[in-house]
């Protein structure tokens, strides 16, 4: 198998990352440490002029939430979200984990809420959890854990500041 050829660009920041795509005219691909870019490149299918790793960029690795929705940052990783215990206990407690549709969606908006609202108000974390549709618990379990959750998030906030 012939070795595919590429260049590998480390940009220092966001912005010479997005000038870097934007310059090769869709044909560079952006890394930020996942593995799928790799094997498709392995059975040709995308053959990449350039790779641009954005793995040492800062801030990729937060969600953060707005008037316009949530942001993931591409290095933020479910698995990451899924075992903070701060959400997993407080959902367990509430059993607002029933089917599993929405979970993952909660747990990504909870998450971002409490990371920026530590202190969110019930009807804050009803707005903003109002957009993922659950289909079984009527979210009020939902509300209850993520208030619940609050707590440890707002520990976590002061822990940093000291």
């Amino acid at each position: 198998m012939k070795l595919l050829l590429f260049e590998y660009a480390s940009p220092a920041t966001l912005a010479e990352a997005v000038a870097l795509l934007a310059a090769s005219g869709g044909s560079a691909k952006a890394i930020a440490g996942g593995q799928g870019l790799i094997p498709t490149m392995a059975f040709r299918p995308d053959t990449p002029s350039m790779l641009v790793d954005l793995r040492r960029l800062p801030g990729l690795d937060r969600i953060a939430t707005g008037k316009d929705g949530v942001r993931l940052g591409a290095k933020v990783r479910w698995r990451d979200i899924e075992h903070d215990a701060r959400l997993k206990t407080a959902f367990r407690k509430h059993h607002a984990l029933q089917c599993g549709f929405c979970n993952p969606g909660m747990l990504i908006i909870a998450h971002a809420l409490l990371a920026e609202e530590p202190d969110a108000s019930g009807q804050r974390i009803r707005e903003v959890l109002s957009g993922n549709l659950c289909r079984c618990t009527g979210y009020i379990a939902i509300v209850e854990a993520v208030h619940e959750a609050c707590a440890a998030y707002q520990l976590a906030k002061e822990t940093v500041k000291a």
